[in-house]
């Protein structure tokens, strides 16, 4: 059974009971299977228009919207990536300004946001580890560890007793014994 999803005044579809023949059955009526959190299908036209119609964002967990995946262009992604760091942002305690986070294009000609530059991840950066050189002059949005000048965790993860920084930077001044 499919299900009709309104999402900006377009439709798409998700699977609801038949989760098994979902991608198959999008393929064969000319549609474009997302594959991610609803295994939503959406039509052709709506695939690398420069709007994220794949869902991206659950909660705090974020995948790119596979519908703005090798279009090359970066500009899906980067609006996908907009509205997850503008959601994300206030549950993790920080707050930010257009000109805190900006749009950057790796060597390896991958799309990402300066807001995942030295976080000592790989998988929505550069996949090179290239946005991870250089963190002395990177400006976090959270707390910098000290030693190691990489983005350490917004004002939610420190003082909680869980190191976020190599040399416990998160967890200074906490006032504990």
């Amino acid at each position: 059974m499919y299900t009709a999803i309104t999402h900006d005044s377009t439709e798409a579809s998700a699977c609801v009971d038949d989760e098994a023949n979902c991608e198959e059955h999008c393929k064969s009526t000319g549609g474009f299977y997302c594959g991610t959190f609803n295994s939503e299908c959406i039509g052709l036209d709506r695939v690398c228009d420069g709007i994220p119609d794949c869902t991206f964002m659950f909660h705090v967990d974020y995948s790119r919207p596979q519908d703005e995946m090798d279009c090359g262009t970066c500009t899906g992604q980067w609006e996908s990536m907009r509205t997850y760091i503008a959601a994300v942002l206030p549950i993790m305690g920080a707050q930010n300004t257009e000109e805190d986070v900006y749009d950057h294009v790796c060597s390896t000609g991958a799309c990402t946001s300066s807001f995942f530059f030295c976080d000592d991840g790989n998988q929505f950066e550069c996949g090179n580890w290239e946005d991870e050189q250089d963190c002395e002059a990177v400006q976090c949005l959270g707390l910098k560890c000290e030693e190691t000048h990489k983005c350490g965790p917004f004002s939610a993860g420190t003082c909680d007793g869980i190191p976020n920084c190599l040399d416990l930077t998160d967890e200074k001044d906490c006032g504990r014994c």
